[in-house]
C-alpha cells in the first residue's frame, strides 16, 4: 500500500495510466469469457470493468474465489472494505478514558470539547503518535479523505460554536470596541474622566 501511494505521488501520470490500463483489461477479459461461452463471467468482468477505480481489485478477488481459493479471496474482500468502511465507522467513536491524552491539560481539553458537542479526532484526544500515523495515513485513502474533510468540518462549526456560548457566559451581553475602550480607559483612570 505504501509503495502503491509512493509511485502515485512520485509519477502520478504513470500510475493513471496503469490505473487505466488495469480497468480496459476487464474489458479485454469481458470480451474473452464471452467468446468462450462463459457469460457469467463475462458479466462479472463487465461489471468490474464499469466500476472505477476499485474494479480491478473486486475483480481480482472474485478470480480468486472463483478459483477455490477462499480464503484468499475473503481475506482480500475484507481488507478492501475495511479501506473503505472504516473511516467512516470510526468518524463517530469516542475516545475511551483509558485512551486519554497523557498531558492532563491536553486531556481536559479534549473532554471539554467533547461534552460541547465537538468532534475530537482520536489523534488529538490520545496523543498517541501510532494512532496519529494510522489517522494520517487513513485520512489520505479514498474513502478516508471524504470521512476527514466531514469531520474536519463538524470540528470547525462545533468549534466555534463552543467559542461563541464560552463568550456568551463571560460577558452575557454584546460589548462593542468604542464601549470596551470606554471601559478600559474608566478603569485605568479609576472612574475618572
Amino acid at each position: 500500500m505504501l509503495r502503491g501511494l509512493g509511485s502515485a505521488v512520485s509519477a502520478p501520470l504513470q500510475t493513471g495510466g496503469a490505473m487505466l490500463n488495469a480497468q480496459g483489461q476487464l474489458f479485454e477479459k469481458a470480451k474473452a469469457a464471452a467468446a468462450g461461452g462463459d457469460y457469467q463471467t463475462a458479466f462479472r468482468h463487465l461489471l468490474h470493468y464499469m466500476t472505477p477505480v476499485l474494479g480491478p481489485e473486486l475483480d481480482t478477488q472474485a478470480d480468486l474465489l472463483a478459483s477455490g481459493k477462499t480464503a484468499e479471496g475473503l481475506g482480500a474482500i475484507a481488507g478492501t472494505a475495511a479501506g473503505i468502511g472504516a473511516p467512516a465507522a470510526l468518524a463517530g467513536a469516542r475516545v475511551t478514558p483509558r485512551l486519554a491524552h497523557p498531558n492532563p491539560q491536553m486531556a481536559a481539553a479534549a473532554r471539554a470539547g467533547l461534552d460541547a458537542g465537538v468532534p475530537v479526532d482520536a489523534a488529538t484526544a490520545t496523543g498517541n503518535r501510532a494512532v496519529s500515523a494510522i489517522q494520517h495515513i487513513v485520512d489520505r485513502q479514498p474513502g478516508g479523505s471524504v470521512v476527514s474533510g466531514r469531520a474536519q468540518v463538524a470540528q470547525e462549526r462545533g468549534l466555534a460554536r463552543m467559542g461563541e456560548n464560552l463568550a456568551a457566559r463571560a460577558h452575557p451581553s454584546p460589548v462593542s470596541p468604542e464601549l470596551a475602550g470606554s471601559g478600559a480607559r474608566s478603569g485605568r483612570s479609576g472612574g475618572r474622566r
